[in-house]
C-alpha cells in the first residue's frame, strides 16, 4: 500500500511539473515569437522611439510644408527642410506658432468703433526666457505681415506694423464696419528657423461686415482686371503639393507688366471657411519663355504655356498643401505696372 501511495504522489508531482512546463513554453512562444526585441524596455529606449517617430521637417519659409524626409527640398522655395520640433506627420492641422512665443495686441482706444482710426500694438514675448523680443528678421521685406480679415471672410487687408523704441510693434487702421475680426500676426524671431503665426481676435463696436456666399468661385473682378484662378483640385490632395494658377487680364487683354510686391510676384493668403487654418502662398520660381510641368504625387499634373509663364505675368503659379478637406477662402496681391490689387476666390477641397 505505501508503495502504491507514493507512486501515486510522483505521479502526481510529474503531471503538476509537465504542466508547468507546457504553460511556460506556451507563453514564451505568445510573447516571443517573431519579435526580436526586447520583452521590457528603459524608459529611455520608449522615449527615443517616440522620439523618432515623431520628427516631421518643415519649411523655414513655408511652415504647410511638411516632410518625413530630412532630404526633401521646400517644392515652393526649394529651401532645405529642417526639422519641426513640435510637429507630427498624425497632426492634420499645422501649428501657427511654437509654444516658446507668445503675442499680445492691445489697441488705442481700447474699444474700437467702426469708422475711426485705431492704432493697434502688438508685444512678442519669449515665455522661456520671459522676456520682450525686440528683434526680427525681415521676410520679404518686411518684419511683420498683418493679415486681417472679418470671422465671416468677407473683409480683408494686409498691414505692415513698425517697431518702435521700446520694442513693441504698431499700425495704424480703420475698420469701416464693426463686428468679430481675426488678426493673423506672421513674423520671424531672430534665429528662429520657421515664422511665427499667431491668431488674434478682435472686436469692432458698429454695424457688422455683411454676410458674403462661400460657394467656390474661380475668378474676381476690380478696376478693370479680371483673375481667373485654375487648380489641379481633381481628386483628393490632402497634405499633397497642390498648384494654384491664377491669370490676370486688363480690359480684356493679358496683363504683362506684372511687377514685384514686398519681394514677389504675388502673395496669396489661404484661409479656412471657419478661420482656423492660415497658409501665407508666394508663387512657386518662374523663369522667362520656360516651358514648365509639375507632377504634383498624385494631385495631377498642369501645363502651361511656355509664353505665359513669365516673370511679367499674365499667369502667375503658386505651391500649397491643403491640410484637411473643407471650403477655403483665396486671397491674392499683385501689382500690375505699379497698381496695387487684391483678388479673392472660393475653394472647395475634398
Amino acid at each position: 500500500m505505501k508503495h502504491s501511495r507514493m507512486n501515486n504522489t510522483n505521479l502526481k508531482r510529474s503531471s503538476i511539473l509537465f504542466s508547468i512546463t507546457i504553460f511556460f513554453t506556451f507563453l514564451f512562444l505568445l510573447t516571443g515569437c517573431g519579435n526580436n526585441e526586447p520583452l521590457n524596455k528603459t524608459d529611455s529606449e520608449n522615449k527615443k522611439d517616440s522620439t523618432i517617430q515623431e520628427v516631421v521637417y518643415t519649411c523655414p519659409m513655408h511652415p504647410e510644408v511638411r516632410s518625413a524626409n530630412k532630404d526633401d527640398k521646400c517644392p515652393k522655395c526649394g529651401m532645405n527642410l529642417v526639422e519641426m520640433k513640435d510637429g507630427s506627420m498624425k497632426n492634420s492641422k499645422p501649428k501657427l506658432h511654437s509654444d516658446k512665443y507668445s503675442l499680445k495686441l492691445t489697441s488705442l482706444p481700447q474699444d474700437p468703433k467702426a469708422g475711426d482710426e485705431v492704432t493697434l500694438n502688438f508685444y512678442l514675448t519669449n515665455n522661456e526666457t520671459k522676456q520682450q523680443v525686440k528683434e526680427l528678421d525681415v521676410v520679404h521685406e518686411k518684419i511683420l505681415h498683418l493679415i486681417i480679415v472679418s470671422k465671416n471672410l468677407a473683409y480683408f487687408d494686409h498691414l505692415h506694423p513698425e517697431m518702435n523704441s521700446d520694442g513693441s510693434l504698431s499700425v495704424k487702421t480703420k475698420f469701416e464696419k464693426g463686428g468679430k475680426y481675426i488678426l493673423f500676426a506672421d513674423l520671424t524671431p531672430k534665429g528662429e528657423n520657421s515664422n511665427q503665426v499667431f491668431d488674434i481676435p478682435l472686436v469692432v463696436e458698429g454695424n457688422p461686415v455683411e454676410e458674403i456666399s462661400m460657394a467656390p468661385r474661380n475668378s474676381f473682378e476690380t478696376d478693370g482686371y479680371t483673375a481667373s484662378m485654375t487648380t489641379d483640385l481633381t481628386e483628393s490632395v490632402i497634405n499633397k503639393s497642390t498648384e494654384i494658377v491664377v491669370d490676370i487680364k486688363k480690359n480684356g487683354q493679358d496683363v504683362t507688366n506684372l511687377k514685384n510686391y514686398l519681394g514677389a510676384l504675388g502673395h496669396m493668403v489661404i484661409i479656412s471657411e471657419d478661420a482656423s487654418l492660415y497658409l501665407h502662398v508666394h508663387p512657386m520660381e518662374q523663369e522667362t519663355g520656360e516651358e514648365k510641368e509639375h507632377d504634383h504625387s498624385g494631385s495631377g499634373e498642369m501645363k502651361m504655356d511656355s509664353d505665359k509663364m513669365t516673370k511679367s505675368g499674365p499667369s502667375v503659379a503658386f505651391h500649397t498643401e491643403f491640410p484637411e478637406a473643407g471650403i477655403y477662402k483665396v486671397f491674392a496681391q499683385f501689382n500690375p505696372g505699379g497698381k496695387l490689387i487684391t483678388t479673392n476666390f472660393v475653394i472647395k477641397v475634398k
